[in-house]
């Protein structure tokens, strides 16, 4: 049992099999509910959500019509996507021992992430999805949609690289004396219970829709905790890339 949690979630993870199981999921997921495997609209439809609460009503919009804003996230598909994400990542984090709080040390990453939220979700309202349904899910589909958009993106990414390279983009490096101390993993040692547990209440839920009648809900909920397969990838790929600087600093 030691054995199989180690190769899960200590382990680093190869991310081309992992991005090959991930095509295939989203692949039998299209294949059990005849819809993609998408998360920014249902984003839409709780801001949505949040703006009737507040007393606007948002339905006349193009947009919201496009994308339908009926009922609530609880009993909507793409919600329990959304919900199990959520959910997904934390399980992820929590099995791995890696869960901590960790707050930005220099004011302007709180503008930037911010102002990069803001950008990141008018892009992919003007797309009609982000890279899961726009991509991901989307050239399987032959879509040509998919492929001007993997182009954008490209071009987006390389430029959006060379400003993140900017010193004035960056600030000054703060340093702190001990923050380079390894982090003491016994104290911790809780949270892989409680990752398990919260797998474990997950799985009765779908149980529960499922038992229900409420199919495409469980399907819902189950595939979007799958996500902690892409979230164990880019877990375990900074964990390799973290050692591989770590050793170069400490080699004689």
């Amino acid at each position: 049992m030691k054995t199989l949690y180690r190769i899960l979630f200590q382990r680093y993870w190869n991310p081309y099999h992992v991005l090959i199981l991930a095509g295939l999921l989203s692949a039998l997921y299209f294949v059990l509910t005849s819809t993609v495997w998408a998360v920014t609209n249902e984003f839409t439809r709780l801001g949505g959500d949040l703006l009737i609460l507040l007393g606007v009503d948002p339905t006349g919009g193009q947009y919201f019509q496009t994308v339908t804003l009926q009922g609530d996230t609880w009993s909507r598909t793409d919600g329990w996507i959304v919900w199990g994400m959520f959910a997904g990542a934390l399980t992820t984090v929590l099995l791995s021992n890696s869960f901590k709080i960790r707050l930005p040390q220099q004011k302007r990453r709180y503008v930037q992430g911010f102002v990069g939220g803001i950008v990141a979700g008018f892009g992919a309202r003007m797309a009609m999805g982000c890279n899961l349904a726009a991509f991901f899910t989307g050239v399987p589909q032959f879509s040509l949609h998919s492929w001007i958009f993997i182009v954008a993106t490209g071009i987006g990414t390389y430029w959006g690289a060379k400003l993140t390279r900017q010193r004035w983009w960056n600030g000054r490096p703060s340093l702190t004396a001990g923050a380079t101390r390894p982090t003491h993993h016994q104290q911790r040692l809780i949270q892989p219970w409680l990752g398990a547990l919260l797998a474990l209440a997950w799985l009765v839920l779908v149980a529960v829709f499922f038992s229900s009648e409420q199919k495409l809900l469980g399907l819902g909920a189950l595939f979007g905790m799958l996500t902690l397969l892409y979230g164990l990838t880019l877990l375990t790929e900074k964990r390799y890339h973290h050692t591989l600087a770590r050793q170069r600093n400490t080699a004689p």
